[in-house]
């Protein structure tokens, strides 16, 4: 069975997709948030503080940046176990179902996925910073990059996870049972993950221009999805994307600020990486998978003809 068609081996109708996104969003906004919220509390001093730092995304409180990390990730594994309670109490599927169409997961595909973006990652950083390296200063603390290494290691697979989870398994498939087109689901998707993308405060910095990024980088990882069959493939890739990001270079206008190695002291904008990485890089990156693993026609891997 397809990965896009697991969505029928249990209860689908709207009502069982209601109740499981509520479960998701009490498991990520509120209980997942508990930890981050009270140890905000405990640094703000008062409530008043507390929603004053919330706007500026805790980082008026003096609160470790690693700590920081782990506590915003622990509101996405809280997301994460609620929403595959959900696949399994709710809808009464297998959880396996929204990871993948395979007997079990293939984590060797998890791993080459991560490989190479990884390396594609730092090459492209390395590039951008001979181009322009007065944007750029040296960051490097050993203590705290290392234990930045740890906790990237360990939390960044949780977040992605629960991303990819709600995005490329259950709303993709639930897209493509509700609207019976693998197309329609794999733009929808990319929206959604895009749209909900607009929250952080890059766009804020860059303009709604990155918009197209984050869209276009959901549908790119939704079509993978549903040509590799499962979610093997845009996990390691997420992983690998959202690790690199945090290793190699921080700024102050982004969600997150990290002991990285460097320091991104330029002005927000949409640099040529962004456009090389969406026309050129995602294209080499899909045909390297496509050869690797003997993949078919991209119109029928994509549902062109899909027919229910």
């Amino acid at each position: 069975m397809k990965f896009t068609d697991q969505a029928y081996k249990g209860k689908n109708t709207f009502a069982h997709y209601l109740l499981t996104l509520i479960l998701f969003v009490i498991g990520w906004q509120l209980i997942g948030a508990i930890p981050l919220y009270l140890y905000a509390l405990e640094k703000a001093g008062s409530f008043a503080n507390l929603l004053n730092s919330v706007e500026q995304n805790f980082g008026n409180l003096g609160i470790d940046q690693n700590l920081l990390l782990v506590l915003y990730v622990l509101m996405f594994l809280g997301g994460l176990i609620a929403l595959l309670l959900g696949v399994k109490l709710i809808h009464k599927r297998p959880i396996l179902s929204v990871l993948t169409s395979r007997k079990q997961i293939d984590w060797s595909r998890i791993f080459t996925s991560f490989i190479s973006w990884f390396a594609l990652s730092i090459l492209v950083f390395l590039v951008d910073y001979f181009i322009n390296t007065t944007d750029f200063e040296w960051n490097f603390q050993l203590i705290p990059f290392l234990i930045l290494c740890v906790v990237a290691i360990v939390f960044i697979p949780i977040q992605v996870s629960m991303e990819e989870v709600l995005f490329r398994g259950y709303l993709l498939q639930g897209f493509s049972a509700w609207f019976k087109s693998i197309p329609a689901a794999i733009i929808l998707s990319g929206v959604v993950f895009g749209l909900l993308h607009g929250m952080n405060p890059e766009v804020a910095s860059l303009g709604w221009g990155v918009m197209v990024f984050y869209i276009g980088t959901g549908v790119f990882l939704s079509a993978l999805t549903v040509m590799d069959d499962g979610l093997e493939l845009v996990i390691g890739f997420h992983a690998a994307n959202n690790i690199a990001a945090v290793l190699l270079v921080t700024s102050s206008w982004t969600v997150l600020k990290t002991d990285a190695l460097f320091m991104d002291t330029s002005e927000p904008a949409l640099g040529w990486s962004t456009f090389i990485t969406m026309t050129l890089l995602y294209p080499l990156l899909l045909f390297f998978f496509f050869k690797k693993y003997k993949w078919g026609s991209f119109k029928s891997l994509l549902g062109i003809n899909f027919k229910k």
